[in-house]
C-alpha cells in the first residue's frame, strides 16, 4: 500500500502538467508586417525596368505621391527630388540639375536640362511649366544624359509621363479653392470602348487666379494666371504584341507678368540713362548746343522719376505685359514585341506653339523716358 500511493501521485501529476502548462502558456505573437519597398516601374533606359535594378541616379515620382503629397506643379517637384531646382518667370521654366541649367528666358533658349513628355523632347523654355497635368509618374534623371536622350541633357532629364486610360470604367476629379481667388478643376474619364482591343481616356482642366503684386499706379493686380487643358488618349492593342498608343494634348493659358520692380538708379555709360535721370546724356549741355542741353533744344518733357521700392509685391509702373500662348501637340508611340528579349519602339510627335507677348515699360519706374512736346515760335512773320 506504501509503494501504491507513491506511484500513483506520480502518475497524477503526469496528467495534470501538460494541462497547467497549456493554460498558461502565453498566445503567440501575430507574425509581425514588416513592409517592404514598392516595385515601381520605369523607363529612365528607354525601357520598362525595375528601380531598384536600374543603374541611374533617378527619382522616381508615382502618382500616388502626387496626390498623398499634394504637388500640383514642377515648382513643388523641387522639394522631394534631390539636386533639381526650379524658377519661372512669366509661365516660362528655368530648370537647374546640380547647378547646370540656363537663367535665359527667352523663346529659343534652349535649357541644360532635357525636358521630356511620353518619350517626345519638349525643346525650349515656353513649353515645359504647362506639362504638369494628369500625370502618371515623373522620373528625374541626375548626371548627363546625352547616351539615350541626347543634346540638352548635361545636368540631367526629366521625364513626364501621363496618365493611360485603364481597364474599366473609371471617374476622377479634383477641386481646389485658396487664396487669391485661386480655383483649380480637373477631371477625368477612362471608357473601355472594345474590350482587350481599344480604350480611350479624355481629362480637362482650369487654373485662374488673380495677381500676387499690386500696382499702385495702374490698379492692376500682376502675375495673374488663366490656363485651360485638355487632354485625349487612346490605347489600341490588336494583338498581344503589339501596343499603339495615342495622345492629343492641347494648352490656352494667359499670364500676366512678371512684375518689374524700381530699387536704385544706376546710370551706365554712355547713354546714362535711368529712372532718376530719363533724358540721360540729353541733359548733359554740349551735347547739342555749347550752353543748352538738348532736352532744351529740342523742347522735351521728361517724366519725374519714380520712387524705388524694396517690396515685390508693390510696384508702381506702366506695367501691363501679357503672355498669351496657345500649344497642341500630337504624338503616338508603336510598340512591338518581337521575341522575348527584343523590343521595337517608334515614337513620333507634332507640336505647334503660338505666343503672344504683349511687354510694355519694364524699367520698374513711372518715367516714360522722354516725350516731345508741343512749341510753337515766330519767324519772318511765320507761325510754325
Amino acid at each position: 500500500m506504501r509503494r501504491f500511493l507513491p506511484i500513483a501521485f506520480a502518475s497524477a501529476l503526469a496528467f495534470v502538467w501538460p494541462a497547467a502548462a497549456q493554460e498558461v502558456a502565453p498566445a503567440p505573437q501575430p507574425e509581425l508586417d514588416r513592409g517592404g519597398i514598392e516595385e515601381i516601374t520605369i523607363t529612365a533606359e528607354k525601357r520598362e525596368t525595375n528601380l531598384q535594378d536600374t543603374p541611374v541616379a533617378v527619382t522616381a515620382i508615382t502618382s500616388n505621391a502626387i496626390t498623398e503629397q499634394g504637388l500640383q506643379d514642377f515648382n513643388q517637384i523641387q522639394f522631394v527630388a534631390p539636386a533639381l531646382v526650379y524658377g519661372g518667370i512669366a509661365d516660362m521654366a528655368q530648370i537647374s540639375m546640380r547647378g547646370v541649367g540656363v537663367d535665359v528666358s527667352t523663346i529659343d533658349a534652349e535649357p541644360g536640362v532635357a525636358l521630356y513628355q511620353d518619350g517626345v523632347y519638349r525643346g525650349g523654355l515656353v513649353a515645359s511649366s504647362a506639362l504638369f497635368f494628369d500625370m502618371e509618374r515623373i522620373e528625374v534623371l541626375r548626371g548627363p544624359q546625352g547616351t539615350l536622350y541626347g543634346r540638352n541633357s548635361t545636368g540631367g532629364s526629366v521625364n513626364a509621363i501621363t496618365r493611360l486610360p485603364g481597364e474599366s470604367l473609371h471617374v476622377d476629379g479634383e477641386l481646389l479653392y485658396g487664396d487669391y481667388d485661386r480655383f483649380r478643376g480637373q477631371a477625368g474619364l477612362d471608357v473601355p470602348l472594345i474590350p482587350d482591343l481599344l480604350r480611350m481616356r479624355g481629362a480637362f482642366a482650369y487654373e485662374g487666379r488673380e495677381g500676387y503684386t499690386k500696382n499702385s499706379l495702374t490698379g492692376r493686380e500682376e502675375d495673374d494666371l488663366h490656363a485651360r487643358q485638355a487632354k485625349l488618349a487612346a490605347v489600341i492593342t490588336p494583338t498581344e504584341d503589339l501596343d499603339v498608343t495615342l495622345r492629343f494634348n492641347w494648352l490656352r493659358n494667359k499670364v500676366g507678368g512678371p512684375p518689374f520692380i524700381k530699387t536704385d538708379d544706376h546710370p551706365v555709360a554712355p547713354l546714362f540713362l535711368s529712372s532718376g535721370n530719363p533724358g540721360g546724356f540729353l541733359n548733359f549741355p554740349g551735347v547739342c548746343d555749347p550752353v543748352l542741353t538738348c532736352t532744351q533744344v529740342f523742347g522735351l518733357t521728361l517724366s519725374p522719376p519714380g520712387a524705388g521700392s524694396s517690396n515685390p509685391r508693390r510696384v508702381s509702373y506702366e506695367g501691363g505685359q501679357e503672355y498669351e500662348r496657345d500649344t497642341w501637340d500630337v504624338n503616338g508611340t508603336v510598340t512591338w514585341n518581337i521575341a522575348d528579349n527584343l523590343t521595337a519602339k517608334w515614337v513620333s510627335s507634332y507640336l505647334t506653339l503660338d505666343q503672344d507677348l504683349e511687354p510694355t515699360n519694364n524699367d520698374g519706374s513711372t518715367s516714360r523716358i522722354w516725350s516731345v512736346t508741343t512749341c510753337s515760335s515766330t519767324t519772318n512773320g511765320s507761325r510754325s
